[in-house]
């Protein structure tokens, strides 16, 4: 049987990042913002309080809950990494099917966890654009300054010659 997944998130009742069982009830349908249906087959409860899951917004938690959670958000993806690379180590070394049915028969029945991101996604996407946007901003910078000459004066407009100028910075930018 497979395992249950339990996510972490936080809980209004217990003010802590607390794991969040599903349940299933009986199929209720809802409306979107767009006024499409959506159809529910669960709702999630707090493993240690027993109330069911709120939606709150990060403002409402505590800073050092949010680094807790934050930290154990990484380690998951972490090890989640270690787990598909040792996979794809594995598979060239054996029979790749037997050792699916292996491991699903031979699974405990349990749970595993599915840690909330607390945020870490989108600072990781923030600092993703912040690189690209720096990127391009290089790029552009060294095509500004192409076919110039080291005895030129610099197009930067400061009067000096470009090799003392931006010469370094433009050699500097890969």
């Amino acid at each position: 049987m497979p395992s249950q997944i339990k996510k972490r998130t936080w809980c209004t009742t217990c003010q802590e990042f607390e794991l969040f069982e599903s349940h299933l009830t009986s199929e209720t349908t809802v409306l979107d913002a767009e006024g499409k249906e959506i159809k529910k087959l669960s709702k999630t409860s707090c493993d240690t309080c027993g109330n069911e899951y709120v939606p709150y917004s990060l403002s409402e938690v505590p800073e050092e809950k949010i680094l807790e959670q934050r930290e154990r958000y990484r380690q998951m993806k972490k090890t989640e990494f270690i787990k598909m690379l040792s996979a794809y180590q594995d598979m060239s070394k054996s029979n790749i099917l037997a050792d699916m049915m292996r491991e699903v028969s031979d699974r405990p029945v349990g749970y595993t966890v599915k840690e909330d991101d607390a945020g870490q996604e989108a600072i990781d996407t923030a600092e993703r654009a912040a690189r690209e946007a720096k990127k391009l901003a290089d790029i552009e910078f060294k095509e500004q300054y192409r076919g110039a000459q080291r005895n030129d004066k610099c197009r930067c407009g400061s009067g000096n010659k470009y090799k003392k100028c931006c010469l370094p910075k433009v050699n500097s930018i890969r």
